[in-house]
């Protein structure tokens, strides 16, 4: 993961067991999966599906 200022960056798919809260800008190099609910103020780009389990 590289982290910069105000960016976080995936390289690969990301997949979180739980709720995902951005506060920012999130970009994944793959798929996202999320094992509830996601929110984001800001921008979550994915090289594929973004997916929720609620």
């Amino acid at each position: 993961m590289a982290r910069r200022a105000g960016e976080n960056t995936f390289y690969g798919p990301l997949t979180v067991h739980g709720p995902l809260v951005v506060h920012g800008d999130l970009e994944a190099r793959g798929p996202i999966n999320v094992g509830g609910a996601a929110g984001a103020v800001g921008r979550v780009d994915a090289e594929g599906p973004v997916t929720e389990r609620r």
